[in-house]
């Protein structure tokens, strides 16, 4: 879910003690707001489609860096930007 293992560890096992259902490499291409549907691609099968019900739709947009910054050593955990007053200006 992240890419932090703190993190995703954390929320992964609130999701499942909730029974909250995770459409993970899905993106959300149609919402039928009448019925209550909402239609997803699974990029993992090739874009086949897949429609699930809902009463309460929680949707986050895919998270990934811009190419620029994920090629870049801002892109990787061995660069540490801190910026703001209590630091002084701007930290390598």
């Amino acid at each position: 879910m992240f890419a932090v293992p703190k993190y995703s560890q954390a929320l992964e096992a609130l999701r499942q003690e909730r029974n909250v259902e995770g459409l993970f490499q899905h993106n959300l291409v149609r919402v039928d707001a009448k019925d209550k549907v909402a239609t997803f691609k699974n990029l993992a099968e090739d874009g086949k489609e897949v429609q699930r019900p809902y009463g309460f739709l929680h949707v986050v947009p895919p998270q990934k860096p811009w190419d620029w910054v994920a090629k870049s050593p801002l892109g990787t955990f061995d660069f540490l930007i801190l910026w703001g007053p209590s630091f002084g200006g701007l930290i390598y």
